[in-house]
């Protein structure tokens, strides 16, 4: 696995409660939709009040 991921293979791991928080998906310079933002306080997460479809708070 290392060995694979030193060699640039994405790689991605899946376990239980897959679906229970919300996030969203951001850019990186490493393309788009990279970057996983999630916040569990809705107060905390900068998009409260200004796009509450994007908030990740459950």
């Amino acid at each position: 696995m290392t060995r694979a991921r030193d060699q640039g293979v994405n790689l991605s791991f899946f376990g239980a409660n897959a679906v229970y928080r919300r996030i969203r998906l951001g850019p990186t310079t490493f393309g788009p939709d990279r970057l996983e933002t999630g916040y569990k306080v809705v107060s905390e997460d900068p998009l409260n009040g200004v796009d509450n479809a994007a908030v990740t708070a459950n």
